[in-house]
């Protein structure tokens, strides 16, 4: 397995971002799956959630066909099942401020260069919060019902929030 990954895209943020485009004029169609690994993420504002959209020719496609299925597993509270459908984005967890909470994602992404069939994603999560210290993990994935081929994701938070400098967003390539 080693030396299976093969990074197409690095971003760590200079500077603080209300979206980040991952893929799109980057993108290798050569592979059929691909991993993203966020770390690092925060926000600029409290209370905010971590998004994501699939591009299409690099453009987001905002349609309300978004599915989703998580298991939410806390520190400090019981365990939750989460299930959404006909949404306009898939969702991480929250992650507020620069003191101290943090999120970190890896994703696996299926089928996007197939316009025959829908485009898939595994999400495997985890935020630290410092000011409860708890840690939740939400662990799933979700289906964008429309037949169409993808190239990437956009990144963005709820409430207009920025992701915060030093949030690094990387794509890469799984070889067979």
């Amino acid at each position: 397995m080693a030396g299976s990954l093969v990074l197409l895209e690095e971003n760590i943020l200079s500077s603080t971002a209300a979206t980040v485009d991952l893929g799109a004029s980057n993108w290798d169609s050569s592979y059929d799956v691909y991993q993203v690994l966020v770390t690092n993420q925060r926000f600029d504002a409290t209370n905010n959630v971590f998004y994501y959209r699939f591009l299409a020719n690099g453009s987001p496609n905002e349609t309300a066909n978004y599915d989703s299925a998580y298991r939410l597993l806390r520190a400090d509270a019981s365990y939750g099942r989460i299930g959404s459908t006909n949404q306009t984005y898939f969702r991480g967890s929250v992650a507020g401020t620069g003191t101290g909470e943090r999120g970190n994602y890896i994703l696996y992404l299926y089928n996007f260069n197939n316009s025959s069939e829908y485009s898939q994603v595994l999400q495997k999560g985890a935020d630290y919060d410092p000011n409860t210290n708890s840690v939740i993990s939400r662990t799933g994935g979700g289906v964008l019902t429309v037949d169409e081929a993808h190239n990437g994701l956009r990144f963005f938070g709820s409430n207009g929030a920025n992701f915060q400098v030093d949030t690094s967003f990387k794509l890469y390539g799984l070889k067979k």
